[in-house]
């Protein structure tokens, strides 16, 4: 099986920070043939790359992009649009778009098709409605549903969906599942391959465990696109 390199955040390791735009140079430099990225949406409905909801204690959400560019330059970094990440990595690399928070799936796709071919792109959220508006939206969309662990046995029925998430990504309309590598065990691998999803861990950065997962996963998230 290939296995398909994916840079998380660009690249994390290799820069001083994920998610800008020297980290998805970086990824294109080391040759990774796609990066990973976060998207959030501004209170003036700008669309930006940045992991965390907050920046300084502030939602992104609740304030405007020029406020979001000040909250992130305050911080030492300057956060970027989706616009000029899509614009950076045109025809260089392929993306796969986080989604972190529900409600704004078609401007995205809107935003994202403007710029580059479905081809090229991926889509996935922890958010099952997310996944399956981004599904109803756009049939065609490669939109994975991503699972990790969260609060084990203080919360188990969500830690068995998590383990065995079979029946969420068949109500979802998943054509991948994401899952957290820890998850890689009691069979999790056979058992959607034999459903024919797709898996696609996240995040693995340990040479041994790279080398242990090339080759059985379809696609490894890493930080260190350049050991992968």
């Amino acid at each position: 099986m290939h296995t398909l390199v994916v840079a998380h955040r660009g690249g994390a390791h290799l820069v001083e920070r994920g998610n800008t735009t020297q980290a998805f140079e970086m990824a294109i430099r080391v040759g990774a043939p796609m990066a990973e990225l976060d998207v959030h949406r501004t209170a003036d409905g700008v669309i930006v790359v940045h992991h965390d909801h907050a920046i300084g204690g502030v939602e992104i959400a609740r304030v405007s992009l020029a406020s979001v560019r000040q909250l992130g330059l305050a911080q030492g970094y300057v956060v970027s649009t989706l616009t000029e990440i899509l614009d950076l990595c045109r025809g260089r690399i392929q993306l796969d778009i986080e989604v972190k928070t529900p409600g704004f799936e078609a401007p995205l796709l809107t935003e994202v098709y403007a710029g580059f071919h479905r081809n090229q792109v991926v889509f996935k959220s922890f958010h099952d409605r997310t996944v399956r508006a981004l599904k109803a939206l756009d049939p065609q969309a490669k939109v994975g549903l991503l699972v990790g662990l969260g609060d084990g046995w203080r919360d188990l029925p969500r830690t068995l969906t998590e383990l065995f998430p079979e029946a969420r990504v068949l109500r979802c309309g998943a054509d991948f599942v994401s899952p957290n590598e820890r998850l890689l065990t009691l069979g999790f691998i056979r058992r959607l391959h034999l459903l024919g999803v797709p898996v696609w861990v996240w995040t693995v950065n340990d040479p041994r465990a790279i080398g242990k997962w090339m080759g059985r996963v379809d696609a490894l998230i890493t930080d260190r696109p350049d050991i992968a």
